[in-house]
């Protein structure tokens, strides 16, 4: 009796894992069968560019996959003197080292035609896609300004920010990638985010000034400007230079600032830039040993 009990017992639970085997196996069917949630116009043209980008990612050798992560200027990309044009040379140049992008300076502009057949021609003989950029920040600083490509000055930020305040930030913005977009540049190096910190700070004149809640304000207005007429910004510096007072290009620059002077300044505006999508971050060339030293400790 006692086997017969046993042998009903084992036949009734294969009997039930057949059956649960059955009922998963027709959810399984049941889900396959049911017709795909229809994607929208957004999650299509999503997918649609991913599909774009990685043909061509997958098409790249390794040595053009690492050219294409620098921006260089065009006379690092030519090894010549002061580019004016693009010819034969900015052409083997590309498809030797198809970089990036390429960052122009106030010393490439002659005139307006010039300067947007320069970075036509440039464009054209790029096998991918590529950057123009400038870094317009205005007042002293702007190549717009020095290359005669605007009737009026472009206001330094310093400027703007005793002047008008964000809504002239956003104005500047607006203003500078307006013309951008009539001579085919993608990219402004700027605005300077950085919040002065002491008097003689090397950034004073290029900053939107000391108070920590108006620079930002400032720095998100000048991108929201330049990013509603599609051009892209950068945030820069990080590390900010705020209590520097040697210049990078002329010695070595130093900071006493701590980490915690930098989440407490910086990290918000790296926060924003983060949540504004702001497709660039700057580093800045400055030595910063009171962090350094407390992370060896």
């Amino acid at each position: 009796k006692t086997a017969d009990k046993a042998e009903t017992e084992n036949g009734d639970a294969a009997e039930g894992e057949s059956e649960q085997q059955s009922i998963a196996q027709q959810v399984a069917e049941a889900s396959a069968n049911e017709p795909e949630e229809e994607k929208s116009v957004e999650e299509l043209e999503k997918e649609a560019l991913r599909n774009y980008i990685s043909s061509f990612i997958s098409s790249m050798t390794i040595e053009e996959k690492v050219a294409g992560l620098f921006f260089l200027t065009p006379e690092s990309l030519t090894g010549g003197g002061t580019v004016i044009a693009a010819g034969s040379s900015t052409n083997s140049a590309l498809l030797k080292y198809p970089v990036g992008g390429i960052v122009y300076d106030a010393k490439n502009i002659q005139d307006s035609e010039q300067f947007k057949e320069m970075i036509y021609n440039t464009k054209c003989f790029c096998k991918y896609e590529i950057f123009a950029a400038l870094a317009e920040e205005g007042g002293e600083n702007s190549p717009l300004s020095t290359g005669g490509l605007v009737t009026e000055p472009v206001l330094g930020q310093k400027e703007v920010s005793e002047t008008s305040g964000a809504a002239g930030a956003y104005s500047i913005g607006i203003s500078v990638a307006s013309t951008f977009n009539t001579l085919g540049i993608d990219v402004n190096f700027a605005p300077v985010s950085d919040v002065t910190l002491v008097e003689k700070s090397v950034i004073a004149s290029r900053s939107y000034g000391t108070d920590k809640s108006q620079v930002l304000s400032m720095t998100k207005n000048m991108l929201k400007g330049m990013s509603d007429q599609s051009i892209y910004g950068c945030l820069k510096y990080f590390p900010g230079q705020g209590d520097v007072t040697i210049d990078s290009s002329k010695g070595r620059s130093t900071s006493k600032r701590t980490k915690a002077d930098l989440e407490g300044c910086e990290y918000e505006f790296v926060k924003m830039a983060v949540e504004e999508k702001v497709p660039f971050l700057m580093v800045s060339h400055v030595s910063m040993p009171e962090i350094i030293f407390g992370v060896q400790k």
